[in-house]
């Protein structure tokens, strides 16, 4: 079940910026580098211990983050990359510089 869930957090956003854009998105949000790191060693700990505990948690952490990358995706008019956050679309969105 959670594998699904860590597919599916890694589809739909690619899936939403492909409906909107007609591209992939490249957010690199700190969340999403958070969750790289948290499911990485989750893996890694699986495979080696067989324990699934951390990697329930990293994919928690996947899911809240892609989640964000989703909002940032219905938030911003228009492509750009490199948004750390979801409040700094949201600041684009007003006109404000970062």
């Amino acid at each position: 079940m959670f594998f699904i869930i860590a597919v599916a957090s890694y589809s739909l956003p690619v899936l939403t910026g492909f409906l909107k854009y007609g591209r992939l998105t490249s957010y690199h949000t700190r969340g999403a580098v958070l969750a790289a790191y948290c499911i990485g060693a989750a893996t890694v700990i699986v495979f080696a211990e067989g324990s699934t505990i951390f990697f329930r948690v990293a994919t928690f952490i996947l899911a809240l983050a892609e989640l964000e990358e989703i909002a940032i995706t219905l938030t911003l008019p228009k492509w750009q990359a490199n948004i750390p956050s979801l409040k700094h679309a949201l600041e684009i969105k007003k006109g404000q510089t970062i």
